[in-house]
């Protein structure tokens, strides 16, 4: 809903490219996105799950952190 676009391709033939293909950050497709944000779901999206919140609760948290102006457990990407 931030971009407009799936973050992977859809449909069985491109099961193989989720697991392959790197994440393009919602922020890359669009540019509105606040960093923090962006992390937020780019941690959600993480491919090894020890790199993504380890609970719902996590991800509540750090939503709410966002909301309010202060510092997410997630970490902005940098732009490359």
């Amino acid at each position: 809903t931030l971009t407009g676009t799936a973050p992977f391709p859809t449909g069985m033939a491109n099961f193989t490219r989720v697991l392959a293909d790197p994440l393009v950050p919602p922020r890359r497709a669009n540019g509105k996105v606040p960093a923090a944000l962006d992390a937020i779901v780019c941690k959600c999206l993480e491919k090894d799950p020890d790199r993504r919140y380890a609970t719902a609760a996590e991800v509540a948290d750090d939503l709410d952190r966002f909301r309010r102006g202060e510092q997410t457990v997630a970490r902005p990407l940098p732009w490359r």
